[in-house]
């Protein structure tokens, strides 16, 4: 894949101006994308992006994706998405059951929902073992069924894993999950290299599949 294949797409990262969302954000503005940066500062923060916003590719717009009219104007004239908004497993832990269900599967639901009625070719999101700093602690579904304890982050990781199943098979969409192993200390840059060239390759597979039924 040349990065040419790239060039002109115009790409959507909800948390655009969170920590591993303003990096993608960098990388995909290096592969000339015309980057769309969604956010609303729960816990982005402008310094982030404060680089990025006289850059003639980068649009930055405020809003929620609990919100489905702010996901709606986010995603007009988009051709893909990185969905990197919500709430981590550290970030959680402060917050109700309610919020974390309205942020982690409202909002994930929201995105599905309007790039099903849109033009969007596909998604990209962090599966469910992803942002955790205990991923080899994450139970199996059968030991959910069982009734093994489990906390309204898992919950809600795993009820994404079931929608974008969902989505795909109901409605064909190309939704990719990409998991993120190890999990990384913010502050080693190695690990965050790695996450970022992670959610590249899965946008170059998607790129791919997508000429291939272009062109089979």
């Amino acid at each position: 894949m040349k990065n040419t294949d790239f060039e002109n797409k115009t790409i959507l990262v909800t948390g655009g101006a969170g920590f591993i969302g303003s990096n993608l954000c960098k990388s995909l503005l290096d592969l000339q994308v015309n980057v769309i940066c969604f956010d609303n500062f729960s816990s982005g923060k402008v310094d982030f992006i404060n680089d990025l916003l006289s850059h003639s590719n980068f649009k930055l717009i405020g809003g929620d994706i609990r919100k489905v009219e702010d996901c709606v104007k986010a995603m007009n004239g988009v051709d893909y998405v990185f969905h990197m908004a919500g709430l981590d497993y550290n970030s959680s832990s402060s917050n109700d059951e309610s919020t974390i269900n309205d942020v982690n599967v409202v909002g994930f639901l929201n995105i599905l929902t309007v790039i099903r009625e849109s033009n969007v070719k596909g998604m990209i999101y962090p599966t469910s073992c992803s942002q955790s700093n205990n991923y080899k602690e994450f139970p199996k579904i059968d030991d959910m069924l069982k009734g093994k304890p489990l906390s309204p982050y898992v919950i809600s990781k795993y009820t994404n894993e079931l929608y974008a199943n969902l989505f795909r098979n109901k409605y064909g969409l190309q939704i990719k999950g990409v998991e993120y192993l190890p999990i990384f200390d913010k502050t080693q840059t190695t690990y965050l290299s790695k996450i970022l060239q992670l959610n590249i390759n899965a946008m170059e597979q998607m790129l791919k599949e997508e000429l291939i039924e272009e062109h089979p």
